[in-house]
């Protein structure tokens, strides 16, 4: 076998070399009409812009178009004075909003962005009433909504997949920020590093590689939190002693939000981020695994893994290590982003089916 001849430092080569874990994607928060539809996004898996004047033939002419964005959003602002001028539908009482030249011009950039700029695969954050809760999706293809008992109600939609819904009083101060802009839409790409962090364990942002754990605990006592961090780098200056990686665990730092459910964001190299990775996965038997990160490199990272297992051994110091961070794991009910959300979005799928 490949992985009885490599080594970690050759493992975690190979991975970092491989895995590109930059995000590529913009941000976006769509409003929810005060709240009213944020059920029935959530409910039918969407988002959608209140433009009942904008047709879902004219998006679709749009969408066949090709054209500099300027020429784009001139071409709208076309279409909704012609829709002002018409004097059939002009006493429309959601026509008024946009008879203003700064409304109008608003307007048109907004459905630009929807139909046109998001993308699949771009992140959406959508508010409750009030912002009591904020749910988290991503954009789940490139083509607008075609469903005719849905557009009946929302002709200007697009499919979401939503992935985690945290309560206002949860929020880091990031996503707290994000939610103060009460344009219907808007690009909340400024925030990025926040809701990564929500949505997945490990991303690549401005240079820096961050790993998120949460700890899903309504407490966490202070000496496994701190153990576990003292015990992890403790693990990772002897990982990288034996085998030359050259770690200085100072340049690690963190971002903490203790919140109930908590999340500890590592903030350090690729290389770093892959080995705690490893380490926990180890330790905690495979209960936190990584697979979405993962994704094309598994084989690889099953062997860093099984060579992270063999350095602590079954008996002596190293094993005891292993133990320690496996029961610090447990007591703060620890988890993979990607699985805390999962479990989440099945909690609330019972609730409301109750």
């Amino acid at each position: 076998m490949r992985g009885n001849r490599d080594d970690i430092r050759q493992l975690l080569d190979r991975i970092v070399n491989e895995v590109d874990l930059t995000p590529r994607r913009d941000y976006w928060m769509v409003r929810t009409d005060r709240g009213k539809n944020y059920d029935p996004f959530l409910q039918h898996g969407i988002v959608a812009l209140r433009m009942p004047y904008v047709s879902t033939a004219f998006v679709s002419q749009m969408e066949n178009m090709n054209m500099p964005e300027m020429e784009y959003i001139n071409h709208i602002k076309a279409h909704f004075l012609g829709l002002i001028n018409n004097p059939n539908i002009a006493e429309m009482e959601d026509l008024q909003e946009i008879r203003e030249p700064s409304t109008l011009s608003k307007r048109a950039s907004q459905l630009y962005s929807f139909c046109l700029k998001m993308r699949s695969g771009d992140i959406v954050l959508i508010p409750s009433s009030d912002s009591s809760n904020i749910s988290i999706g991503v954009v789940d293809g490139d083509e607008m909504l075609i469903d005719e008992r849905l557009n009946n109600q929302y002709p200007i939609a697009r499919r979401v997949r939503w992935i985690n819904q945290i309560s206002k009083n949860r929020l880091e101060p990031g996503l707290y920020r994000a939610i103060g802009n009460h344009q219907a839409m808007t690009n909340i790409s400024k925030y990025s590093e926040s809701l990564e962090r929500n949505f997945g364990s490990c991303f690549m942002m401005d240079g820096v590689c961050h790993y998120v754990i949460t700890f899903n605990s309504e407490q966490i006592p202070a000496d496994k939190f701190f153990g576990l961090g003292q015990t992890l780098l403790r693990t990772l200056q002897l990982i990288s002693e034996q085998y030359d990686l050259q770690i200085d665990v100072r340049d690690i730092n963190l971002t903490m939000n203790l919140n109930s459910p908590g999340r500890i964001d590592f903030k350090s190299t690729m290389l770093i981020a892959v080995l705690m990775m490893a380490i926990l996965t180890s330790c905690s038997g495979g209960d936190i695994a990584y697979d979405n990160v993962m994704h094309g490199v598994s084989e690889t990272f099953t062997e860093l893994v099984q060579k992270v297992s063999d350095f602590f051994g079954v008996e002596g110091d190293n094993a005891q290590m292993s133990n320690t961070i496996s029961d610090y794991l447990n007591g703060m009910d620890a988890q993979a982003v990607e699985k805390f959300n999962q479990n989440s979005m099945e909690a609330l799928r019972q609730v409301a089916n109750e």
